[in-house]
């Protein structure tokens, strides 16, 4: 049996701490008001499925399976038609190339 060091389980559990912190912080967020959305979907559930059932429209990208850009919805209704997380979509068109 290999033994790990101290230092390196403390390592691990800060990494762990840092990023569970970091991703309830981004969690918490309010929702955004924009009418562009970024839209981040669990990967048993199909983006395209999230946006229609929300009734909205995709933008783009087509060919990201866990994240779309919509718009003609609300944060609501995607939150309730099975999206994990949306966000506002400006800045990540402009990353895209999009606008």
């Amino acid at each position: 049996m290999k033994t790990v060091s101290a230092s390196v389980l403390v390592a691990m559990g800060l990494a762990g701490l840092v990023a569970v912190g970091s991703a309830s912080l981004i969690l918490a967020l309010p929702a955004p008001k924009g009418d562009l959305l970024l839209v981040l979907v669990p990967p048993w559930i199909g983006a395209n499925e999230v946006v229609l059932a929300a009734g909205g429209q995709i933008t783009g990208p087509l060919s990201a399976p866990l994240s779309v850009l919509a718009i003609g919805t609300t944060p609501d209704r995607l939150l309730a038609a099975g999206a994990f997380w949306v966000a506002d979509g400006r800045l990540a068109a402009r990353l895209c190339g999009l606008e």
